[in-house]
């Protein structure tokens, strides 16, 4: 038996029939319409299939006030072009877990719809101007797919989208793919191939752009030409660079929140030249599971907005005078996870060590924990959250406004 769920339907069925009270919960042969098993309490939908592998035109005629549709490993094979040409009212299609080969046609009459879900379906083609009808789509999402090709055609006709997820795929980014999606904010291509083009966005002005675990081995600067006067939020994760060039985020003047986690990156490599260009905007910096065992002194020169800093995981064991020195507008920062050893009292330099509010240590170890009084004796203590882990008699709230004690006080 095959299962469909009909989500947030609007239906009218003053007119309608109960297929219940119809004498059957299955449709015969003769009728090309699903049977439906109508709730009492107008929630969720349950509609049987049957053993039908294929779905034809005007199967869901009879919901055609629907707004939502959900299709979850049916193991349908086909879909025949304008299957949900009926459900003119229907704003979010899902569709998940089948091997469905997605057809020319197959979306028309979906003009209303703004969310497509199209994920885990092993898709290795989308015809051109598959797309053509959802001019007021805003989210597609394609991700877990082997889609290997993608033109830019391919999204022609969607003009309103803002989201699109083609992460865990191995599609190759083109120059121009983009160029019918002047709205496109989001993009998300992680775990996918990705080969560096030049112009590769030209048409776009994205705001939040995903490549992790992407196969970059080169930061070059080029990769995000196009993008210095849209780009907040990137995500670099899981890509282990054997090229930094220097100021390799050079020009993008509004990046606010930069993740780089596990990138294989050391004491080294922060520096000046990692951060240039990144002053006047970033206030969220992400760098877990990379390896530092001795954060040297102006680690992060030049992050002055930086409010944000996470730094767990990373085989820290000293933070020396001054490493922190520059960032004047530190609030937060998280330590978790790292075997520490010695903490400088000068780490912070000038900063004025009142404004943080926030500092996590949360450690197993207790070769972790080492002498913080000077914190206390240094900062303006009801001021400031210290979680240190098994040794405080609490770990509290993160809004900056419970004092953390050590079991034995300073």
């Amino acid at each position: 038996m095959l299962i469909l769920f009909l989500i947030g339907c609007c239906l009218a069925t003053n007119n309608k029939q109960n297929p219940r009270e119809a004498g059957g919960d299955d449709v015969t042969e003769q009728e090309s319409k699903l049977a439906c098993d109508w709730p009492r309490d107008g929630g969720e939908i349950t509609l049987s299939t049957g053993d039908r592998k294929f779905l034809t035109k005007g199967v869901f005629e009879t919901f055609s006030e629907c707004v939502s549709l959900s299709m979850d490993s049916l193991g349908i094979e086909e879909m025949k072009e304008g299957v949900f040409s009926t459900m003119k009212h229907l704003k979010n299609l899902f569709i998940r877990n089948d091997k469905i080969e997605i057809r020319a046609g197959i979306f028309e009459g979906l003009e209303n719809l703004g969310a497509l879900e199209l994920t885990n379906m092993s898709i290795y083609y989308l015809p051109d101007n598959v797309f053509i009808n959802l001019g007021n789509l805003h989210s597609l999402f394609l991700q877990n797919n082997p889609l290997t090709e993608i033109t830019a055609d391919t999204f022609y006709g969607l003009t309103s989208v803002e989201e699109i997820r083609l992460d865990q795929s191995n599609v190759v980014i083109k120059p121009g793919l983009f160029r019918h999606n002047k709205w496109l904010k989001y993009l998300n291509i992680s775990d996918a191939h990705f080969t560096f083009t030049e112009n590769m966005w030209a048409g776009v002005e994205l705001t939040d752009l995903y490549l992790g675990n992407a196969g970059i081995s080169d930061l070059s600067v080029d990769i995000w030409r196009g993008l210095e006067g849209s780009l907040k939020y990137l995500s670099l994760s899981g890509n282990h660079f054997e090229t930094i060039p220097h100021n390799p985020f050079q020009g993008l003047n509004k990046l606010q929140a930069l993740i780089l986690k596990n990138c294989a990156l050391t004491s080294s490599d922060l520096n000046a030249y990692l951060w240039g260009g990144l002053g006047s905007s970033l206030r969220y910096l992400y760098l877990d599971f990379n390896h530092f065992p001795n954060l040297r002194a102006h680690s992060f020169r030049g992050l002055a907005k930086l409010g944000f800093l996470k730094l767990g995981s990373c085989g820290i064991e000293h933070i020396t005078a001054q490493a922190f020195e520059g960032l004047e507008a530190l609030g937060w920062i998280n330590f978790e996870s790292n075997p520490l050893v010695a903490l400088d009292a000068e780490m912070f330099g000038t900063i004025p060590l009142d404004q943080i509010k926030w500092m996590w240590f949360g450690c197993d170890y207790m070769s972790c924990f080492p002498d913080l009084c000077w914190i206390y004796e240094k900062m303006e203590i009801r001021n400031l959250d210290i979680c240190i882990g098994p040794r405080v008699t609490k770990c509290g709230n993160y809004d900056g406004t419970v004092i953390e004690y050590l079991e034995n006080e300073c």
